[in-house]
């Protein structure tokens, strides 16, 4: 029955070629996915291949988003088309935006540099001590202000790609450079999601700007070493927190321990190829495997629980529901803890990741998750249109946004990131047209060298 969910996202492949977007991004993330659980590579015990209720149900949900996607573009279709803008004036327009977001990433990166020297008894030596260090002491003032300030890290980074053609060699160089403090983000905590966003932007970015460009824009193979550069070292650091992070009160054997917390067997093929290579690759390929795969079956069991009572967001927005526990009274850290507990009492794994569907399914019910994802999916096609007519810079790096929620939405909802809600808020409020026209009245002509200006 798996193969079938599998075979239906390929049929939405194939059915969105012409819009592609959030439908190819939602279609690839989850067959990536589900492909290793679907063909017996990776066995979880407690996830049958013939539960036909939980295909039903997965392709209920995934067929809310890609309803919400087609329909939007039947809608548009008619609609005139916006002009066009040179990359020059959307340059001018962007630029004191982007300025006001590499002061924001600046400050946001001292405060997770000076946060990281507060730490005692983990260092880099030691990543498994480190993270049980770094996620179990009290939040100092100065990570808070980091975790609100380093969205400006990705905001100059999709800039930065965005203008390299346009932007002299040192301002490009200024507005590349923060990304750096959002990779410490990962590096200090010893996590993998700074370093995966980074290389999601990365990728992404460079599929609008050749969506925008068109196919007979000559390439630019300096702006291709950039890209492989970014993604070789971002895929070497996740595989080498693979193997370096481990739980060594269980097992010194990193595969074993993922065994172990997420109950699952490997086929008879897969091990002995693996027993043909290095153990870290072969550490690293499974713990990747069970990265992607894992919230797949956890989601099979989150699925037979009846919650009591829905929390309004807490599991899908709990930045803004953390401000808001005062008048709502809905507590961020109960609903998780409430969650944990459930799916410790099915016997799994209480603290994995179940989908982003499942967070939708808890703030809102089966219901409300249905109408979430169809608004998502609709809402993402629009942004990913407005993108690629090349209307605004901000509006491509929205649709950036929607894209890489629509690739993790078989691991957890973007929306709980809280550099991506930021960012998002961000881009939506210059987006607005009385802050635009302030702008322009403000700054006609900004120099970004001498004798050249935008």
């Amino acid at each position: 029955m798996l193969v079938l969910a599998c075979l239906l996202l390929v049929l939405v492949l194939v059915a969105s070629h012409r819009i592609k977007g959030p439908l190819w991004a939602m279609g690839f993330a989850w067959l990536t996915c589900l492909v290793p659980v679907a063909t017996g590579i990776v066995t979880y015990t407690y996830l049958s291949q013939w539960d036909v209720g939980y295909v039903v149900s997965l392709a209920a949900f995934l067929g809310c988003f890609s309803l919400g996607a087609f329909w939007h573009d039947q809608t548009a279709r008619s609609s005139s088309k916006p002009i066009r803008r040179a990359a020059t004036a959307e340059l001018r327009a962007a630029y004191p935006w982007a300025y006001a977001a590499l002061c924001a990433a600046t400050v946001g990166t001292i405060c997770i540099g000076v946060d990281y020297t507060l730490l005692e008894g983990a260092g880099l030596d030691d990543l498994a001590a480190l993270r049980e260090v770094y996620v179990t002491r009290e939040t100092t003032v100065f990570a808070r202000l980091g975790s609100v300030l380093t969205w400006g890290c990705l905001y100059c980074f999709a800039f930065a790609l965005t203008f390299r053609d346009q932007l002299p060699k040192l301002k490009f160089a200024a507005f590349l450079l923060p990304i750096g403090g959002f990779f410490l983000v990962a590096l200090f905590s010893a996590g993998r999601q700074a370093a995966m966003q980074i290389l999601i932007f990365a990728l992404l970015t460079l599929a609008l700007k050749r969506t925008r460009q068109g196919p007979r824009k000559a390439k630019s193979r300096s702006g291709a070493a950039i890209y492989i550069a970014i993604s070789v070292a971002m895929i070497g650091y996740m595989g080498y927190i693979a193997s370096a992070r481990n739980d060594n009160l269980i097992s010194e054997d990193k595969v074993e321990v993922l065994s172990r917390l997420f109950d699952f067997e490997l086929s008879t093929t897969l091990e002995w190829l693996l027993s043909l290579v290095g153990e870290s690759v072969r550490t690293g390929f499974v713990e990747g495997m069970v990265y992607f795969s894992s919230s797949i079956a956890l989601f099979s069991k989150f699925l037979t629980i009846d919650f009591p009572k829905q929390s309004y967001g807490a599991m899908s927005l709990p930045f803004f529901m953390r401000q808001l526990e005062p008048l709502t009274g809905i507590s961020v850290v109960e609903a998780l803890d409430g969650k944990i507990e459930q799916m410790r009492n099915l016997s799994v794994i209480g603290v994995g990741w179940t989908t982003a569907i499942s967070s939708y399914v808890m703030d809102f019910g089966k219901l409300g998750a249905g109408v979430v994802l169809c608004a998502q999916g609709y809402y993402s096609a629009f942004s990913w249109r407005r993108a690629r007519l090349g209307t605004d810079f901000h509006e491509g790096v929205i649709a950036l946004i929607m894209l890489t929620a629509a690739i993790y939405m078989p691991l957890t909802a973007a929306s709980g990131e809280t550099n991506l809600l930021l960012l998002w808020l961000y881009c939506v409020f210059v987006l607005k047209r009385g802050v635009r026209h302030v702008v322009k009245r403000a700054v006609k002509r900004i120099p970004l060298s001498s004798g050249t200006s935008v």
